[in-house]
C-alpha cells in the first residue's frame, strides 16, 4: 500500500515481496533520484523496484527526490511539484521536494529543471542524513547536479558514497545536440570529472558505458558493473498472444514492429516515420508505438497519413507482459553517436518476451553485443535499414522464433532482477564492513 500524506490519492501497484533471510544487519541506505516510481519506464522505474527490493529484504530505505513527471514531462496527478511532500510506499519513505518542470524542454529549460532538483532536493538530503545516519547515500545520475549534495552529506554523517550512472548525461547532451556550445561542454566535463573521483563506489549499466567512465579518469578499483534488470516470472513469452492482441485492439494477422517507451531525441524516433512510409507496400505490417515524450505529439503529426501506424498510451505494469507479447519483432532506434553513453532499460523487457530486437547500435557497443544473435543490429539510423531488417524476419519465421528463444535466454540467465539484486546488496555489505573497519 502506497499512501500521500497531502491527502491526495492513494497508489497500488506492489512488487513481489522476497522471502530468502537476511545474513546481515540490515543496512541503512539514503536514495537520491530525480526519476522515481511510479515513473513506468526508465531509472524511475528500476529506482523504485530497488528501493522495494532493498526493504522487502529488510534493509532501511529512505528516498529524497522529485515529483513524478517523466516521460510526459507532466507531473503525474495526485502530485503537486510546488510542495514537499511525504510518501510511504512498501515498506520505505519516499520524501518529495519541489521541482520545475518544462512542458517542453529545451537546452536551457533542462538546466533550470535541474538547478531547481539539487536546490530544493540538496537540503533535503543533508538533513536526512545527519537524523537517519545511513550506511550509504546511495545517488543515482542522472542529475550531476544532485552529486555534490550527496558527496556533502555522506562526508557529514559519516555514510559511504555510492554513485549509480544510468545515463551519462553530459557526453548525452552534446551527442544528441541538446547543447552545442564546447566551452560549456568541456567546463562541465572538468566538474563532472572532478565529482565522480570522491565518490568511493561508482557504478554504470554496461561494459561499453564503464569504460567511458575510466576515460574520465575513476581508478578501475572503484568501478561496478550494476546493471538493469527484469522480473522473469513477470515478464514472459505468452501462450495465446492472440488474446493480448485483443486486448489492445490490435489485428490477429498484422505483423506487428512494437516501439515502447520513451518517444525523446536520444532514441532518434523520426525513424519510426521513415520506416512506415518504407513498409506502406507490404498490408501485413503494423507499426505500433506506446510510449511518451518529448517528440511523440511531432511523430504523430508525421505519421497521420499513414494506416500502418497505431499509437498506444504507456502501459502499467500489470499490461506491460500482454503488450510485448503482441510484438512480432521489438524495435530500438538509437542514435549512434550515443550508443555507449546509455543502455535503453526498454532492452530487457524486449529480451525477457521471447521477441527478437531490432536495434541500430556501432559495431562492438554494449548494445550491439547484446542485441546480435538475439536480433538484427543495423549500423544506420535510416527507415530504409530498419525495413530491411523487418522483411528479413517477416520472411522467416524459423529464424525469428530462433532470435527469440535466444533472447529469453539471455534475459533468464543474465538479466534476472533477484540475481542482480544479490550480487548489488552484497557490494553494499562491503562497503559498510569498509566503513566500519
Amino acid at each position: 500500500m502506497r499512501t500521500l500524506t497531502e491527502g491526495t490519492g492513494f497508489i497500488m501497484n506492489d512488487l513481489p515481496k522476497i522471502d530468502a533471510p537476511i545474513s546481515h544487519k540490515p543496512l541503512r541506505i539514503l536514495i537520491h533520484s530525480i526519476l522515481f516510481a511510479p515513473e513506468l519506464i526508465g531509472i524511475g522505474k528500476y529506482a523504485g523496484e530497488m528501493a522495494a527490493w532493498l526493504a522487502a529484504r529488510g534493509h532501511e530505505v529512505k528516498v529524497v527526490t522529485g515529483h513524478p513527471f517523466y516521460p510526459a514531462w507532466k507531473v503525474e496527478t495526485p502530485y503537486n511539484a510546488r510542495k514537499f511532500m511525504r510518501e510511504e510506499r512498501d515498506g520505505y519513505a519516499v520524501l518529495r521536494c519541489p521541482l520545475y518542470v518544462p512542458d517542453r524542454p529545451s537546452g536551457l529549460k533542462r538546466l533550470v529543471h535541474l538547478a531547481t532538483f539539487a536546490a530544493t532536493t540538496g537540503p533535503m538530503l543533508a538533513r536526512e542524513a545527519k537524523k537517519f545516519r545511513p550506511d550509504v547515500i546511495f545517488e543515482i545520475m542522472p542529475a550531476l547536479s544532485g552529486t555534490p549534495f550527496a558527496l556533502r552529506a555522506a562526508r557529514k554523517s559519516g555514510a559511504k558514497s555510492w554513485l549509480h550512472i544510468q545515463d551519462l548525461e553530459v557526453d548525452a547532451a552534446f551527442a544528441t545536440g541538446l547543447l552545442k556550445d564546447e566551452r560549456i561542454k568541456k567546463f562541465a566535463l572538468g566538474v563532472e570529472r572532478k565529482l565522480l573521483s570522491r565518490f568511493d563506489v561508482i557504478s554504470t549499466i554496461s561494459k561499453g558505458m564503464k569504460k567511458a567512465v575510466t576515460e574520465k579518469g575513476v581508478p578501475e578499483e572503484k568501478l561496478v558493473e550494476f546493471i538493469n534488470w527484469v522480473d522473469t516470472g513477470l515478464i514472459r513469452p505468452l501462450e495465446n498472444p492472440i488474446e493480448a492482441r485483443k486486448e489492445f485492439s490490435l489485428p490477429d494477422d498484422a505483423f506487428i514492429a512494437l516501439y515502447s517507451g520513451n518517444l525523446g531525441r536520444k532514441q532518434g524516433i523520426d525513424v519510426l516515420a521513415d520506416l512506415a512510409r518504407e513498409m506502406q507496400d507490404d498490408p501485413r505490417f503494423l507499426l505500433v508505438i506506446a510510449g511518451d515524450g518529448p517528440t511523440k505529439a511531432p511523430l504523430q503529426a508525421s505519421t497521420s497519413d499513414l494506416p500502418n501506424v497505431k499509437f498506444l498510451p504507456l502501459q502499467p505494469l500489470d499490461k506491460l507482459n500482454a503488450l510485448l507479447n503482441c510484438a512480432d519483432v521489438h524495435l530500438l532506434p538509437q542514435l549512434t553517436d550515443a550508443t555507449d553513453l546509455v543502455l535503453p532499460s526498454k532492452l530487457t523487457g524486449q529480451l525477457a518476451s521471447g521477441r527478437p530486437t531490432i536495434t541500430v547500435a556501432l559495431s562492438g557497443s554494449s548494445l550491439a553485443q547484446e542485441v546480435e544473435g538475439r536480433g538484427i543490429v543495423v549500423s544506420e539510423l535510416t527507415g530504409e535499414a530498419l525495413a530491411t531488417a523487418v522483411r528479413r524476419l517477416m520472411a522467416d519465421d524459423g529464424l525469428r522464433m530462433q532470435l527469440g528463444r535466444a533472447a529469453r535466454e539471455r534475459a533468464k540467465n543474465y538479466w534476472q532482477r533477484d540475481q542482480v539484486l544479490s550480487l548489488m546488496e552484497k557490494r553494499l555489505y562491503a562497503l559498510r564492513d569498509d566503513r566500519a573497519g
